[in-house]
């Protein structure tokens, strides 16, 4: 209710940055109750408002959200053409956390849809873009991408050693999505490999989480 008051106010005023942002709040809130329609109707209007008035500071979070609906509803070449206006739009304004969570999101895509090598060029991006910054939590989730691409490529050691830098960084962030991500990727890598010794101490530190 007040999301709403607050957004028919902002509309009777001639304040069209203010606008964007409480639409693209708006979208936001239908996104955490999965109406994804609605959020994408919110997000394309803010967008239409930021691009008019020449708001790339605006526009680089709304082009994201608008991406990570596509992302989860599997449209991913969609999803990585809003991400690629991310990414140009965060290079504008120098915002390296943002291009790294661009380059994150764009390595994700590609993974999906069976670029390994361009997932592998945007998810080092991504590692050196929060290395830089000392961004723990972006260089878990980055290198626990880096970890699946590895996998997929058939890099079985690369795959496990990026898989425990990851394990050991969300230890220290306390993730605990990530965490059991990377011990079950650990625990099906040991499984084909037959150890499984390894595999069964695995399981069981992702059954205690």
């Amino acid at each position: 209710d007040y999301a709403g008051k607050y957004l028919t106010v902002v509309r009777k005023t001639n304040d069209e940055r203010h606008l964007a942002t409480a639409l693209n709040l708006h979208g936001i809130l239908y996104c955490h109750f999965d109406d994804y329609p609605t959020a994408l109707e919110y997000y394309l209007e803010a967008l239409a408002i930021t691009m008019r008035i020449n708001d790339p500071d605006i526009e680089r979070w709304i082009v994201c959200n608008i991406g990570l609906i596509y992302i989860q509803l599997g449209n991913f070449p969609s999803g990585l053409h809003y991400f690629m206006q991310g990414l140009v739009l965060s290079e504008k304004i120098a915002d390296v956390r943002h291009q790294g969570f661009c380059c994150y999101n764009i390595s994700n895509a590609f993974l999906e849809m069976g670029n390994y090598s361009l997932a592998l060029n945007y998810g080092m991006q991504s590692l050196a873009h929060n290395e830089k910054l000392g961004y723990l939590i972006g260089q878990a989730n980055s290198l626990e991408n880096l970890a699946r691409i590895f996998y997929k490529l058939g890099d079985t050691p690369s795959a496990i050693e990026y898989a425990r830098k990851s394990l050991q960084l969300h230890e220290t962030t306390e993730f605990k999505r990530g965490k059991l991500n990377m011990l079950f990727l650990l625990t099906k890598i040991s499984e084909e490999q037959n150890e499984l010794h390894q595999a069964y101490q695995l399981a069981l530190e992702a059954l205690e989480l």
